[in-house]
């Protein structure tokens, strides 16, 4: 089935605290067997999701039926990266050389001046080239100047997102989506009982490259290898009045006759103030009738039905409000294994 192998494959290209020993192993047999062309030096060759060079599939190339069956479902479902806003930390930790968003610098990898980069300057990753290109790097080499113009050259042929030498625009900074990590603390440890504790908004990659792997990715790039343009969409600013956010106050509720049994009923309440549009009252669907799972059907018909207003949600669930803003990133990592009202 499929959906095994996806999560074979979410294992295989975890970030390196979470990898299994057996995912280095296949990165070295795929590292082993690579298409001939385009030509990729032994010291390139660092992640198959994060690079544009293709793995050798024929009947002959050393890649056992379960590596195979995996690559298959990758390019089925077009797995790779997909971010929305990426940091310049990630940015830099991404490779080079054969940099999966930017395979229109395929013609400049392999020449002369390339070369003394990977192999005299040492450069592996997209943050060292920036380093060198900023005059960081002090290598003894008879071509600095074509070394630099290629550098530059290279670097600029990444896609705006991913290219650390823009900035963010300011517009986006202040918007102030991206939680800090003392920001982050703080707000797990608010009594919820006295304040409100809000979900951190944050869009943007940090770190690992691998933590921006995707799947039913948008991007061509896992069938053929050539980058699709990539739109850039103005930012959804929040709805304001007179300057200011406008928030919303809604309240959820959910309660369940039977909570649990299997003659249960379970139903959903959603309320903001007399007249509203979003005043709405349901029964829950085949599953769990469960008191939890109600609460939590609340929650995410509000968020379904506001996905761009500015709002405060109001619920007695403590474990909704524990589970939204404090758990939600443990549950995926075990992809919901052994998660309470997972459905």
């Amino acid at each position: 089935m499929d959906a095994i192998q996806v999560i074979w494959l979410k294992k295989w290209l975890s970030p390196e605290k979470n990898r299994p020993v057996w995912a280095y192993l296949t990165d070295e047999i795929i590292h082993r067997n690579i298409a001939k062309n385009p030509m990729v030096e032994p010291r390139s060759r660092q992640s198959w999701i994060l690079q544009s060079w293709h793995e050798s599939m024929a009947k002959q190339a050393k890649i056992s039926p379960m590596i195979r069956e995996m690559l298959r479902v990758a390019r089925k479902y077009n797995i790779g990266i997909d971010a929305r806003k990426i940091s310049k930390r990630t940015k830099g930790e991404m490779p080079i050389w054969h940099h999966s968003e930017a395979v229109e610098a395929n013609y400049h990898w392999n020449k002369k001046a390339a070369r003394c980069l990977r192999n005299n300057h040492q450069i592996r990753k997209v943050k060292d080239l920036e380093e060198n290109i900023n005059g960081s790097y002090h290598i003894n080499c008879n071509g600095q100047e074509q070394c630099q113009k290629i550098g530059e050259t290279i670097m600029w042929k990444l896609p705006d997102k991913y290219n650390p030498l823009l900035q963010t625009p300011k517009k986006i900074k202040e918007r102030n989506l991206d939680h800090t990590p003392r920001r982050i603390e703080k707000n797990e440890n608010i009594d919820i009982t006295k304040e409100m504790r809000t979900f951190n908004p944050n869009i943007t990659e940090q770190g690992n490259p691998l933590y921006s792997v995707r799947i039913f990715g948008k991007r061509e790039g896992q069938k053929t290898r050539k980058r699709k343009d990539q739109k850039t969409y103005k930012p959804a600013y929040r709805k304001t009045i007179n300057g200011t956010k406008e928030q919303r106050i809604i309240y959820t509720d959910g309660s369940s006759l039977q909570n649990g049994t299997e003659n249960g009923a379970s139903g959903a309440g959603v309320w903001e103030k007399e007249g509203s549009e979003m005043n709405l009252a349901i029964r829950l669907p085949k599953g769990p009738q469960t008191n939890q799972r109600a609460e939590l059907a609340a929650i995410l018909i509000t968020l379904e039905k506001n996905q761009k207003d500015n709002l405060e949600i109001r619920s007695d669930s403590r474990t909704s409000i524990e589970g939204i803003t404090k758990h939600l990133e443990t549950w995926e990592d075990k992809d919901w294994l052994g998660v309470k009202n997972q459905h």
